[in-house]
C-alpha cells in the first residue's frame, strides 16, 4: 500500500475503530458458536420432554416442525430448455463491504 493510500486509510477509519471492529467481529464469531450449542441443548431439551414450546421468565424456545415446499425444478427446466425464456436482468444495488484479514499474519 503506498504511503497516500495508508495515510487516507487512517483518516477514514480511526484505530481506535479498528481495534472496536476486530473486537466486535470476534464477539460475534463467538456469539455465533454459543448460539449453536445453546439451539442444540435446547433441541434435546424440547425433544427428550415431548414439546414443541419452552418458556421460562423472558425466554421461549420454540420448535419448528419440519415440511414441504414447493420448489421450481431448475435443472429439469433448463433441461427441457424453457429456464433461459423466464430469465430477466435484475439491477443490483452495490455496497460496501469489511472483512477482516487478522488471522492471516
Amino acid at each position: 500500500m503506498n504511503e497516500l493510500a495508508e495515510r487516507e486509510t487512517f483518516e477514514l477509519i480511526s484505530p481506535e475503530d479498528v481495534e472496536f471492529l476486530i473486537k466486535y467481529d470476534e464477539y460475534r464469531k463467538r456469539a455465533k458458536v454459543l448460539e449453536d450449542r445453546i439451539k442444540a441443548a435446547a433441541q434435546e431439551f424440547l425433544e427428550q420432554r415431548g414439546l414443541d414450546e419452552y418458556k421460562q421468565d423472558i425466554i421461549r424456545i420454540h420448535k419448528t416442525k419440519p415440511y414441504t415446499k414447493k420448489q421450481l425444478d431448475i435443472q429439469q427446466m433448463k433441461d427441457e430448455g424453457v429456464y433461459e425464456l423466464y430469465l430477466k436482468d435484475v439491477d443490483v444495488k452495490g455496497s460496501i463491504r469489511i472483512d477482516f484479514d487478522y488471522d492471516n499474519d
